[in-house]
């Protein structure tokens, strides 16, 4: 019996109860809320989900109650029991509905109690996952503020503990530099002074090794004896039974070589020196001799400047190139920030005596400040360093670094060498200063320092070398200066202002610095003269005349650069 068979108001209620359940089941199909989760709003409850099967079921069991409602109620008989019967129908009817929608309400509720707690679960999984990543972001990114800033703090606090060591440490160095302390800092660390002595007594050593002082007081190499000869005569001169070449240099800009050999320890020197010589007429042999720096102690008085005794150059008049035998220069000196300089080593080992007194020789040639100024600072100058600081004997050059020295100076096309260095005669060194005069440069060298009773000093002494002695200011003698008839020249050269070894300028005496004023005056003469030897000449007829008339073995032919000096 279909529900259209009911009177109204029972067809009425049947079709509102079967609505309440169709519409349930379409709700169902919304994401329910879930009630059982503690700190949640309450959720509003919606009939659960069901399934169309089950829909039919129920559309068929109501139908069926309908029928069998409708039975009853057409055997009951009068109006009155009809609607008594209808009331208790409906009511049953209302009732069992309620029961079926509360349980299908229940059975969806749990399910939907199940999913929504997982759903619920993940998402708070998830916001407690993201909310400790972005803690542990925002605590990476103060720690990384915390060190960026400690590391400006370290950063300024390094720089300014930087500036307390260095003028704490300039400090203690000024205090430990205190004559009075510096015994007393020797004192207080007894390891420093035996390491310090130990050192010094292996230098020592290693001199004893190699070098050695001959009863006239010359320095030697022990047991060496040089050479200058062709390769064929050097390689025959070593089978010889008392010789072992050592080193053959080839000295090309000289036109020779240079053996080194060394002599077995049971054989003169002196003798073999003999023989050798009587054996090879002109046979250019000789010891291996050291050679001493010239400089000596000043007098009383302020020091003076070049510039103040002679006459600037006219700009462009001093350009030629000078060669310079001495100790290395200091080129980091602001004198000679402008100045064409070239320099080369030819022994290791240079002291810083070494250094003050080839950078003072050279300033005096090419050095130049705005205050300061040498004699031609337009000049090439080519240096030659040929001293080695030795434990025992101080610096020293040997004939063998002269040697080779030289021959690299006439390869650089030079016309003047300056020689601030003496020493005793040697017949390899003269050898080569004669090559290097018959190529028309002029060596210029220094006379010495050893008094007026002292025999004469070498190169300075030798024919072929322009020898140079010191006057003060007031062109009185040096009283130091080696005196002989083989002085050419005076110069001024007491308590000179020259460049130091380091950045200042040092009141300097001896006649190593009057020997650079010579080479420069020469160096000024080239250009009106056009050759080294014609140079010569004019300086010669340009000297202020000293001592008695003439030339004399005090003064030489008398002050050089007469014309140049200053009225």
């Amino acid at each position: 019996m279909s529900p259209n068979g009911f009177p109204p108001y029972t067809r009425l209620l049947l079709t509102g109860l079967m609505g309440l359940l169709l519409s349930t089941a379409e709700a169902a199909h919304a994401e329910s809320p879930f009630s059982g989760v503690t700190g949640l709003p309450a959720p509003t409850l919606y009939l659960a989900q069901r399934g169309d099967d089950d829909l039919e079921d129920l559309r068929d069991d109501i139908e069926d109650e309908v029928e069998d409602l409708d039975d009853e109620v057409e055997d009951r008989i009068g109006g009155e029991a009809e609607d008594e019967l209808e009331d208790e129908v409906g009511d049953e009817i209302e009732d069992e509905l309620e029961d079926l929608a509360e349980e299908a309400a229940e059975n969806a509720l749990d399910d939907d109690a199940e999913d929504l707690a997982e759903e619920l679960a993940e998402e708070a999984a998830e916001d407690e996952l993201e909310n400790s990543l972005e803690d542990e972001a925002e605590d990476l990114a103060e720690e990384r503020a915390e060190a960026a800033a400690e590391d400006r703090m370290d950063e300024d606090e390094f720089e300014d503990l930087d500036e307390d060591l260095e003028d704490e440490l300039e400090d203690e160095l000024d205090e430990d530099l205190e004559p009075e302390n510096l015994e007393e800092g020797f004192d207080e660390d007894d390891r420093l002074a035996e390491a310090l002595e130990e050192r010094l007594l292996d230098a020592v050593e290693d001199d004893l090794d190699s070098l050695v002082e001959l009863n006239t007081g010359d320095i030697i190499v022990r047991n060496e004896m040089l050479v200058l000869a062709d390769a064929a005569l050097l390689e025959r001169l070593n089978r010889h039974p008392a010789l072992e070449l050592r080193e053959r240099q080839p000295l090309s800009a000289l036109g020779t070589s240079l053996g080194s050999f060394r002599v077995r320890s049971d054989v003169s020197l002196n003798t073999l020196r003999s023989e050798l010589r009587e054996t090879y007429p002109g046979l250019s042999v000789d010891f291996n001799h050291g050679y001493e720096l010239n400089q000596g102690r000043g007098e009383a008085g302020s020091p003076v400047t070049l510039s103040s005794l002679y006459r600037s150059a006219t700009p462009g008049r001093t350009r030629t190139a000078i060669g310079m035998l001495d100790g290395p220069v200091n080129t980091g000196h602001p004198a000679f920030a402008d100045a064409r300089l070239a320099q080369k080593a030819f022994v290791p080992s240079p002291s810083e005596r070494d250094r003050a007194h080839g950078t003072a020789v050279a300033s005096l040639l090419v050095g130049r400040t705005p205050a300061w100024e040498g004699l031609v600072p337009e000049a090439e100058l080519y240096v030659a360093s040929v001293f080695s600081e030795q434990a025992r004997y101080g610096s020293i050059a040997t004939t063998q670094s002269l040697i080779t020295a030289l021959d690299w100076l006439v390869s650089q096309s030079v016309k003047v060498i300056n020689i601030s260095l003496a020493g005793p005669a040697n017949q390899t060194l003269e050898t080569a200063l004669e090559r290097v005069r018959a190529q028309g440069i002029l060596p210029v060298a220094a006379a010495g320092n050893a008094g007026p009773l002292a025999d004469p000093q070498y190169p300075a002494a030798y024919p072929t070398v322009v020898a140079v002695t010191a006057i003060n200011r007031e062109q009185r003698l040096y009283p130091y200066a080696v005196r002989g008839d083989h002085l050419d020249f005076s110069a001024y050269g007491v308590n000179l202002s020259a460049a130091s070894g380091k950045r200042g300028f040092e009141a300097v005496t001896g006649t190593s610095f009057a020997t650079p004023v010579v080479t420069a005056l020469l160096a000024r003469a080239l250009i009106d003269s056009g050759s080294p030897e014609a140079a010569l000449q004019m300086l010669k007829a340009d000297t202020l005349d000293l001592g008695e008339p003439g030339k004399d073995p005090l003064f030489g032919h008398g002050l050089a650069g007469k014309s140049w000096l200053s009225e």
